[in-house]
């Protein structure tokens, strides 16, 4: 008799459990809670690469995806020391333009050609807000690039970073 009314007990609680999660709401709610803690992934932090520079070595982002590319350092107020956002192109001969469109800090830019240093922009200055994109001022290397190294304005005077300096970036 016991072992029936225990089997009742728990038919009874299934079947509330199950009307319960029958409401779209509920069920919803607690599914949604079980993908988030279960299903998805932990962000995970973001791996900084290393890149040297004369003999100088730079803690790095890579844009590496069209998105990151034309966002760039746009919104950020600082680098951390001796760090920077390297872009790469695997397009030959490319002379690519950079703005300071959304820029909220200085920057140096460090243009680099087959593993040197080719060209430097120093202490690049942010646009006004209200600039229009077309009367943003571009700037381009004097001749082709595969790498540019972004850094905050002031690091290659403070580190010394000069036009012909190998660059290098561990694999």
């Amino acid at each position: 008799m016991k072992q029936i009314a225990g089997l009742f007990v728990i038919l009874i609680a299934i079947m509330l459990s199950a009307a319960w999660l029958s409401k779209s709401d509920n069920s919803t709610k607690i599914f949604s809670a079980i993908e988030a803690t279960t299903l998805s992934p932990s962000p995970s932090p973001e791996v900084k690469k290393t890149i040297t520079v004369g003999g100088k070595t730079f803690f790095i982002e890579i844009a590496d995806t069209p998105e990151k590319r034309q966002k760039g350092l746009s919104g950020r107020k600082e680098l951390e020391k001796n760090s920077g956002l390297l872009f790469i192109f695997e397009k030959q001969n490319t002379r690519p333009p950079f703005w300071m469109k959304g820029m909220e800090m200085s920057i140096d830019i460090v243009w680099i050609d087959n593993d040197r240093v080719i060209q430097l922009n120093t202490d690049v200055k942010p646009e006004p807000t209200d600039t229009p994109d077309k009367d943003l001022r571009l700037y381009t290397p004097n001749q082709p690039v595969d790498q540019v190294l972004e850094l905050s304005a002031g690091t290659v005077k403070e580190m010394k970073v000069r036009v012909g300096d190998k660059v290098e970036i561990p694999k």
